[in-house]
């Protein structure tokens, strides 16, 4: 099974530079908004308003994410889904009040999971990423390849599972998800017999 994320945003070619430059990369062509940033009532209220990340910051963790498992597949981890859960645990737990400084808090995570040899693989990854190295104004070639997946199966909702190129329009709940992924197997491996969580 090749487990991966793929990253849903959207384009904001024509918003103003405020909104662009908090919610977006590649010079608006993929944005995440989140309301509280992005309108005049967040700007003329900040103390008043609940704080969250940018969509710009959500964006460079979400690349930081499929980073992670694109480099723990090259180093051949025997199960890459639940390594990667088993960061995400640790992220949620360390990161979850923080809004600015995503990078530093994805950092102890990392430090706290201790899954790769070297976790400049991970900056190196998301750098590499962008047209010109680093450069978060050029084009992006995982979101430009998340962005062609997502409109070729028509996602239009955020959180979607895809199982083999089909869109799951089942409950999201993991005894369903469980069972969905292991009917989509001609020959189903061993933990499907033993159930969801090993329960029959």
């Amino acid at each position: 099974m090749d487990f991966n994320l793929r990253i849903n945003t959207h384009s904001c070619h024509n918003c103003l530079d405020f909104t662009r430059l908090n919610n977006c990369v590649s010079n608006g062509r993929y944005c995440i908004t989140t309301k509280e940033r992005h309108t005049t009532y967040y700007r003329q209220h900040k103390k008043k308003h609940e704080k969250v990340p940018c969509g710009r910051c959500l964006i460079m963790e979400s690349l930081r994410h499929k980073c992670l498992i694109q480099e723990l597949k090259k180093y051949k981890h025997h199960n890459v889904a639940a390594d990667y859960f088993r960061y995400l645990e640790n992220f949620t737990k360390l990161c979850g009040e923080e809004v600015d400084h995503l990078d530093v808090c994805a950092q102890k995570a990392y430090n706290k999971t201790s899954l790769l040899p070297d976790q400049k693989l991970i900056i190196k990854c998301v750098d590499s990423s962008f047209k010109l190295n680093g450069d978060k104004n050029t084009d992006n070639f995982i979101l430009r390849a998340d962005d062609k997946q997502q409109r070729s199966l028509g996602v239009y909702l955020h959180p979607t599972i895809t199982i083999n190129d089909y869109t799951y329009r089942g409950y999201l709940d993991g005894n369903d998800v469980f069972k969905a992924v292991c009917q989509s197997w001609d020959k189903q491996p061993s933990q499907c017999k033993k159930g969801f969580n090993g329960v029959n």
